[in-house]
């Protein structure tokens, strides 16, 4: 028993799980992580094959002779998957910043670099300050603040991202749950 229904939408799982794992693994190779990143490889491989199944479960559902059991949830299943499918493929436009490339997978390398940029741009800033103002050099302390100001609002800037890209801010979206003070020597 031939079924339309299921072959169009294995059809388009199929199609849609190979295109989403062919954006995952070219973004790992835009970022020579396709070794690094494990977690983001893993995902793409489990895109792919489930691409490839349900291409052949639409194989099946177009050249069976008989009804598979259980067909009426196998196809509202596959509807509700085809769906999900679509709707990702739909919202990468969406949200630019966070799935730029493979940015959506953490990336360690990416995460060390930043905290490298704000030792060297922010911390030694802060230390030479306040060395600079416990041997009285005011003046010369004074300029090591306003120099790590300026790097921090730059940095953060930066990992804020791109606020005309779609990802604007609104009032209170940053709000902390939390006290912005912790206790002398704490780590937050």
């Amino acid at each position: 028993m031939f079924s339309l229904f299921g072959v169009t939408t294995n059809g388009l799982i199929a199609v849609a799980y190979v295109v989403i794992a062919s954006i995952v693994f070219r973004g790992l190779w835009k970022t020579k992580q396709l070794t690094s990143n494990p977690l983001a490889l893993a995902t793409g491989a489990i895109f792919f094959t489930c691409g490839i199944g349900h291409g052949m479960h639409a194989y099946v559902a177009a050249t069976s002779d008989h009804a598979m059991p259980f067909e009426t949830w196998i196809w509202a299943w596959d509807a509700v998957t085809a769906t999900i499918a679509i709707l990702y493929l739909t919202l990468r436009n969406r949200f630019p910043a966070l799935l730029r490339g493979t940015a959506m997978y953490e990336d360690l390398l990416q995460r060390q670099r930043e905290a490298v940029q704000i030792n060297d741009n922010i911390v030694q800033g802060l230390a030479e300050a306040k060395l600079a103002l416990e041997m009285g050099e005011e003046t010369q302390g004074r300029e090591a603040l306003e120099r790590s100001l300026v790097a921090a609002k730059g940095i953060i800037s930066n990992l804020m991202g791109d606020q005309n890209r779609g990802n604007a801010l609104g009032p209170g979206d940053l709000r902390r749950k939390t006290s912005a003070s912790p206790e002398k020597g704490a780590v937050p």
